[in-house]
């Protein structure tokens, strides 16, 4: 149910999905991929958050981290934290 919110169309309720589901854990790796298609997000809040959540999760599949990588350049310094 949380991963069908993360493509929802209010900004804030992707944001609220991609923390709820770090706040679970490992037990929510299982949203990694739809997790990590919140890394191209317009919404900085959102991208911040889902990048976030990919930590608290452990995700660790090639293209996460590649993805997690190229937000340590960010024009935003919220994501990049």
């Amino acid at each position: 149910a949380l991963t069908a919110l993360l493509k929802a169309r209010e900004a804030d309720v992707r944001q609220f999905a991609a923390h709820a589901l770090g706040s679970i854990g490992t037990a929510a790796a299982s949203a990694e991929v739809p997790l990590r298609t919140l890394l191209r997000e317009p919404n900085y809040r959102v991208r911040g958050q889902a990048a976030r959540a990919l930590g608290e999760i452990r995700a660790s599949a090639p293209e996460t981290v590649a993805e997690l990588m190229q937000l340590l350049s960010d024009r935003t310094g919220e994501v990049r934290e």
